[in-house]
């Protein structure tokens, strides 16, 4: 919005619970409000007029679920759903984005208000597929001493490395994920890699300390100048 001259508030920038719950409701104070599901109580009676749900299947799996209370307790989903509904069912448009959305979610979400949106009339936009993949998958089987070169080879070649590896500790045909990073490290010297490996690279796992673990949450921001992500 900013780079096409909108102005837009960000309720992050908002400085406390008591200045949310005054200028969130009013859209003159706080116009086109970018704002959290779980947050969603402060914006009161707002009527929007565009509504856009980013990551609307996460966003109903997780106030639907009865199960997982680490995040939200169940008494706040209910009210987060009671205000998403309200929210929905009085906005003019809405636009529902996801990679992978179901016939479930269609449903629910044309239902919702005073007339009820026959899925024929949605309009669904698809982003073609591109001619090349952005990245490339690769499932390895090979000898650890090859996976680590490989993987080497491309650091040093200017590649950025994301990999899944499912062992925390070292087993009898495998190195714990700690021994891994430590040889692409050696070999990554070997080969005259020049970056910081400290920053550089990085390992996720059970025991990894809080503040790594929480990078997790933006890898967008975390991960962006990271040669490696193990």
């Amino acid at each position: 919005m900013e780079q096409r001259g909108i102005i837009s508030t960000d309720y992050k920038k908002i400085a406390n619970t008591k200045l949310k719950q005054k200028l969130l409701p009013d859209s003159e104070e706080t116009p086109n409000v970018v704002i959290c599901t779980n947050s969603i109580h402060y914006l009161g009676n707002r009527i929007p007029n565009v509504l856009i749900i980013d990551e609307i299947e996460t966003i109903l799996n997780m106030i639907g679920s009865k199960q997982d209370e680490t995040f939200l307790k169940n008494t706040t989903k209910i009210q987060i759903l009671k205000q998403f509904e309200r929210l929905v069912s009085s906005a003019r448009k809405v636009i529902i984005l996801d990679a992978f959305l179901t016939m479930r979610t269609i449903r629910y979400i044309t239902t919702l208000g005073s007339a009820i949106i026959s899925p024929d009339n949605l309009v669904i936009y698809k982003s073609p597929k591109p001619d090349i993949a952005p990245r490339e998958v690769v499932l390895i089987e090979s000898k650890m001493e090859t996976i680590c070169s490989n993987i080497a080879k491309d650091i040093a070649e200017g590649k950025r490395v994301i990999a899944f590896y499912p062992y925390k500790k070292n087993t009898k045909n495998a190195w714990s994920m700690q021994e891994l990073v430590e040889k692409i490290k050696e070999m990554c010297t070997t080969l005259g890699y020049q970056g910081n490996m400290e920053t550089d690279f990085v390992l996720y796992n059970a025991d990894v300390d809080q503040q790594t673990k929480n990078e997790i949450r933006n890898v967008n921001d975390y991960w962006l100048n990271r040669k490696l992500v193990i």
